[in-house]
């Protein structure tokens, strides 16, 4: 029981060692106007981010998750996510493989149609039941929850947490086991 335990004890450590040392590699930390929009040569290695009237029929025939990051203007949490997570070349391009991501502003007006509502994103985030930000929702093509991260995450863990949603390991295990694992061999 004890050895269970240490050991129990040692993994979660390793994975909280993993998250605080990758927020400290990989990223010049800037942000600039043009990361938000896509789409343009000189945007190589952003994101691509989406727009929300079309992601979900992007979900269709990509078969991709759609990947909906919850922020605000005034959230530090989002603004360090924007600017080390979703900064850095590698995450970037894995969004861009894996999933389609859009953006929706927890206090914005901008009416998204979502499951045949319009709504506001407001009242889109409300009906989600975001309580914080930034928190990241998947959804499949038709817009049912996969899962959800409430909170910020480095690169490193979040390009983990990107692989446990399209391996669909969300299915069997929750994030922290499935990142055990994985740092185990």
């Amino acid at each position: 029981m004890n050895i269970t335990y240490n050991i129990g004890k040692l993994l979660s450590a390793m994975v909280i060692a993993v998250v605080v040392l990758s927020g400290c590699s990989g990223s010049d930390g800037k942000q600039g106007a043009d990361k938000d929009k896509g789409h343009t040569p000189s945007n190589a290695g952003a994101i691509e981010w989406q727009d929300f009237s079309t992601a979900f029929a992007r979900a269709g025939e990509s078969h991709k998750p759609v990947m909906v990051v919850y922020e605000t203007s005034w959230c530090t949490w989002c603004k360090k996510l924007q600017g080390t997570t979703f900064a850095n070349p590698l995450v970037a391009q894995k969004i861009n493989d894996l999933v389609i991501p859009v953006k929706v502003d927890g206090e914005g007006n901008r009416t998204v149609k979502f499951k045949g509502n319009d709504l506001t994103e407001t009242a889109f985030t409300h009906n989600m039941k975001v309580s914080g930000y930034p928190t990241t929702i998947f959804f499949d093509e038709e817009g049912n929850e996969l899962v959800r991260r409430p909170g910020y995450l480095p690169p490193e863990p979040f390009g983990l947490f990107l692989n446990f949603v399209s391996e669909g390991a969300y299915k069997n295990e929750d994030f922290e086991s499935y990142a055990k694992r994985k740092m185990t061999g």
